[in-house]
């Protein structure tokens, strides 16, 4: 049995270049579906990000077209409803307090969790890292139970957090884990 609380997360980014250099990509969205070790939900949450490097962009950049073309958001949605990354941490914070208050950090679940949480650890660079030590990287787990997408949705950091958790609730069931 599960003994610790999961989130689902997924990001949107400019890219996928993840080196731990000057060059890498950034975080654009974040989508959370926080749940308690029953696999209950508690709560979701959604946030653009703003980086200071992206604020005076007309437009993506051509290194970034590539990643435009998956995720669909454009550079002004991401300047207009953007938050800038201390604030999406502090807004974490407030959620993994009222949620997780007095117990050990919840376990980050990802359909990449080496690209995920990469892109969580870019957005806490300056901050503490508040969650469980590891990432589950929850494909294996779909792909054994041939568990596919529950639908069609726009490519979104919330829809394929939603996603990966209605597919892990559905492969869980197929190999009777809640009985």
């Amino acid at each position: 049995m599960i003994n610790q609380d999961l989130i689902f997360f997924d990001f949107e980014s400019t890219g996928v270049n993840v080196r731990g250099d000057v060059y890498d990509d950034f975080p654009i969205e974040i989508g959370m579906v926080l749940c308690d070790k029953n696999l209950i939900i508690k709560d979701i949450y959604q946030s653009y990000i703003i980086w200071n490097e992206l604020r005076d962009l007309k437009e993506w950049n051509k290194e970034h077209q590539d990643a435009y073309k998956i995720h669909k958001i454009s550079i002004d949605k991401i300047q207009t409803l953007g938050q800038h990354p201390s604030n999406v941490c502090n807004d974490i914070y407030i959620l993994l307090k009222t949620y997780y208050s007095n117990k050990s950090n919840p376990i980050l679940i990802s359909d990449n969790a080496y690209f995920d949480t990469f892109m969580m650890h870019k957005l806490f660079r300056n901050n503490s890292f508040p969650f469980h030590y590891t990432t589950w990287d929850i494909n294996l787990l779909q792909i054994s139970t041939n568990t596919k997408k529950v639908c069609k949705h726009d490519h979104t950091a919330l829809g394929d957090s939603m996603n990966m958790y209605h597919r892990t609730l559905r492969a869980l069931e197929k190999i009777n884990y809640f009985r």
